[in-house]
């Protein structure tokens, strides 16, 4: 494995600033993937969050920088202070991550440095972001003294997020199209939404952010709210080629035929094609969600499961549905139990799962529907699930970025090929 450092200018974590909140989400997600990272910074710095999660070095401080380009008397010993220090702190390092080191007048003495370093360590790999397609002063500005800061970076990448930009980006830079990597900004979903730490683990665990259709259902485990037919609606959307969550928040469900219940689920769920990745019970999965989840957690999962289907043949409203709603979730709901059409209107989708009211009369009784072939009725709602997530076009936008914008996907199918391109 690769040793990663992410090399910086900075003297504060400042959580408001861009560049900061790129280099945290990078810590984290190499931390996550077992590469013990290094993070560089000036030797005043005080690591916090992210930061904690590697290996500080340092890089002296009290050097002038500004962000106009200036040549003060003594820039040259700076630059070697620097130049001296990266021999400490890059050692044993293979791939180097900088943030607009190549581009800000500010990080023009590391910039130099830098290069210095590379030119003596071809083994080493240098992916240098830049955040914008606009050429700085360092690489406009006329001056002999620049000429180095003004060629392609020894042994590198400049990478920037968007494909569209690459022949600027090349220009601006001046490197051929093949030195240009495309990566995408991540966003790290759990923390940017303010997800709950048990939520976190979840997320992580079950690897809800890569599945096409999440479904979660909030419930007391009484056959009568019929999690079976979640289970089913989750099976065929994966007999149709999409990949599936279910999470059942069971709640108040410890004793009882709520347990005999839920074992049936297990092996109903078994018969629908799902593993044990595909289907959570929350009171199994950690000690404290034995009895119930926090209101919070509920929303922390609404807010990235794009559709929300209760089969309940007993409501009063709803209350789950409405909150859904408000997560921008697709809804859909029992349309045996009218009330639902009085409550939610035309914008949900309706079928049929029976309920203890008399469609009939509006009276206290029973509806029941019963399939003639279950399975194709379960694809059929299915298939339209499928086609609402994927022609919606704010439901397929909000499970593109879930699915291929948070920083795990970003690392694996972006970055991480970046660290063995020069091999």
């Amino acid at each position: 494995m690769k040793k990663v450092a992410i090399l910086s200018d900075f003297y504060s974590a400042d959580p408001t600033y861009s560049l900061n909140i790129v280099i945290e989400e990078q810590l984290s997600v190499l931390a996550r993937s077992g590469y013990n990272p290094i993070a560089i910074a000036e030797d005043i710095f005080e690591p916090v969050r992210a930061w904690k999660l590697a290996e500080m070095r340092a890089i002296p401080s009290g050097i002038k920088r500004g962000n106009s380009i200036t040549f003060h008397d003594g820039w040259e010993e700076d630059v070697a202070k620097i130049r001296v220090s990266l021999d400490t702190a890059l050692d044993g390092v293979d791939v180097v991550i900088t943030h607009d080191m190549i581009y800000q007048a500010a990080t023009l003495w590391i910039n130099l440095a830098a290069r210095d370093y590379a030119k003596s360590h071809p083994d080493v790999t240098w992916l240098n972001w830049v955040h914008s397609a606009t050429p700085s002063p360092v690489w406009t500005q006329r001056d002999g003294r620049l000429a180095l800061a003004q060629a392609h970076f020894p042994h590198s990448k400049t990478v920037f997020p968007n494909n569209y930009d690459v022949p600027r980006i090349a220009r601006a830079f001046r490197c051929s199209m093949d030195d240009v990597a495309v990566v995408p900004h991540s966003t790290d979903v759990c923390n940017y939404l303010g997800f709950q730490d048990i939520t976190k683990k979840l997320v992580q665990e079950k690897d809800l952010l890569s599945a096409d259709a999440i479904l979660v259902y909030p419930v007391r485990l009484d056959r009568g709210k019929q999690v079976e037919y979640v289970i089913h609606t989750a099976g065929a959307i994966k007999k149709l080629g999409r990949s599936v969550r279910v999470v059942i928040a069971a709640f108040h469900s410890t004793g009882g035929d709520k347990v005999v219940y839920q074992e049936w689920l297990k092996n109903y769920a078994i018969d629908q094609g799902l593993n044990s990745a595909e289907l959570t019970f929350t009171n199994e999965f950690d000690e404290s969600l034995k009895t119930r989840c926090p209101r919070a957690m509920i929303r922390d999962l609404m807010l990235i499961s794009s559709v929300f289907l209760i089969s309940s043949k007993s409501e009063t409203y709803s209350l789950i549905a409405q909150e859904a709603a408000l997560c921008n979730a697709l809804l859909v709901l029992n349309a045996d139990f009218s009330a639902f059409r009085g409550i939610y209107g035309a914008k949900a989708l309706y079928y049929p799962f029976s309920s203890n009211v008399d469609k009939l009369t509006g009276m206290d009784g029973e509806t029941t529907t019963k399939y003639s072939d279950i399975d194709g009725f379960f694809r059929d709602i299915a298939l339209r699930i499928v086609y609402e997530l994927e022609n919606n076009k704010v439901l397929a936008q909000h499970i593109r970025v879930r699915k291929t914008r948070n920083p795990n996907y970003v690392f694996r199918h972006y970055i991480e090929p970046l660290f063995t391109c020069f091999d």
